[in-house]
């Protein structure tokens, strides 16, 4: 009996961790440098606006990535509320013609 709950604490763990590493992964960070070749060259205006810039395309990214969840959500609940009744209505008939 001690070994089987060993057994289920070792294999629990297990899934534990594995299921935190494949969350926690994801795409390869890219860092950035803080010092760009021809910075130097640059003035503080140059340089500002170029940071605003960048900062445009991650706000862009970021609500791509929102629309993105939002058509995931919209895509399950769809699932639910159509496709799945259809499997349980199937079944149902087949019953009924048995």
């Amino acid at each position: 009996m001690k070994s089987t709950t060993l057994q289920y604490k070792i294999i629990s763990s297990l899934l534990i961790i594995s299921l935190l590493m494949a969350g926690c992964g994801g795409h390869a960070p890219n860092p950035v440098d803080r010092y760009m070749l021809g910075d130097e060259n640059k003035n503080a205006a140059t340089l500002k606006a170029e940071v605003s810039n960048i900062d445009g395309e991650i706000a862009a990214t970021k609500t791509s990535k929102t629309n993105r969840d939002i058509w995931n959500v919209v895509f399950v609940v769809t699932g639910i509320l159509v496709i799945f009744p259809l499997f349980l209505w199937t079944l149902n008939a087949r019953r009924k013609l048995r």
